[in-house]
């Protein structure tokens, strides 16, 4: 059978196939990233779903397995360390970056950009079997158009408008009430509290205040879009390409996504997605056999 393992930046989906394609399980965890978790904190993960296989009577080592792992970008101290956290538990496995490992899926293996939103953000572009990228820096540097790139505006409005820089707006008094702050002070001692928590806490913001109503909330999406279609337009193409998108942002707030496709470049052309991100390890697998 073949495992297909999406560990993104928030969780960590495991499915495996069998060699039609067809699913025969399931399972979701918590992040393995390991600015997260750790590089013990992968291989704990990945050992938690080796027993969950024995209790089904399945055998670790006879599976083909693609994990596409976020982090796991041009750093090649940090890939070997997560390297060495994964074939602990499989050493058989095939390790990419996420955003390589869903534009497989999302453009069935074909030339063409894939665009991800989540709690991070990148660009990758794949043209005669070679890749390329753009953004994918990580928060601590970019993730334009982000999760966490939009938390971190509605943080910085919300500050502005509690120390009236800026005229308080629902944003304002939404933030308080999701938060449970009584004193908007308070948001300090929070967020400095978070350790670990803070990159997804923060990104989690910008699916928490989707749906509220507001000006500078809007002016932050919109914005969102247009970073990450920026972000896009600098990848040179001389023909249509193909364009799939990908992650939480991109495909739940119309706001993003709307700005995204009003200011991509003519050239560009966006695609529906027809499976799973997992699915890249079947494509793969089929491509190997």
């Amino acid at each position: 059978m073949i495992l297909g393992i999406d560990a993104g930046g928030t969780s960590t989906s495991f499915v495996m196939y069998d060699e039609a394609g067809e699913i025969v399980l399931t399972h979701k965890d918590k992040t393995m990233h390991f600015m997260t978790v750790g590089f013990d904190g992968i291989t704990q993960r990945l050992t938690d779903f080796v027993n969950v296989l024995k209790d089904k009577e399945i055998r670790a080592g006879d599976l083909f397995v693609v994990i596409g792992m976020a982090g796991y970008g041009e750093d090649l101290k940090i890939r070997e360390k997560i390297e060495a956290s994964v074939f602990k538990v499989f050493p058989q496995a095939i390790i990419m970056n996420d955003a390589h490992f869903a534009h497989i899926s999302a453009l069935n293996n074909q030339d063409g950009v894939l665009v991800i939103s989540g709690t991070g953000s990148i660009a990758f572009h794949k043209k005669n079997n070679e890749f390329s990228r753009k953004g994918g820096f990580g928060y601590l540097i970019d993730d334009g158009g982000s999760g966490f790139w939009i938390g971190k505006q509605i943080l910085r409005t919300f500050s502005r408008q509690i120390d009236g820089q800026i005229p308080k707006t629902r944003l304002y008094f939404e933030m308080k009430d999701q938060l449970k702050l009584s004193n908007d002070y308070d948001i300090i001692a929070l967020v400095s509290g978070l350790g670990n928590e803070y990159r997804n806490w923060v990104a989690d913001l910008a699916g928490m205040m989707s749906d509220v109503n507001d000006k500078y909330l809007e002016n932050i999406y919109q914005s969102a879009g247009v970073e990450l279609a920026n972000m896009v337009n600098s990848i040179d193409v001389h023909e249509t390409t193909n364009v799939a998108v990908y992650g939480s942002v991109l495909k739940h707030n119309s706001l993003v996504y709307e700005s995204f496709n009003d200011n991509l470049k003519d050239a560009f052309k966006i695609v529906n997605q027809s499976h799973d991100v997992e699915y890249a390890a079947y494509l793969l697998y089929k491509e190997n056999n």
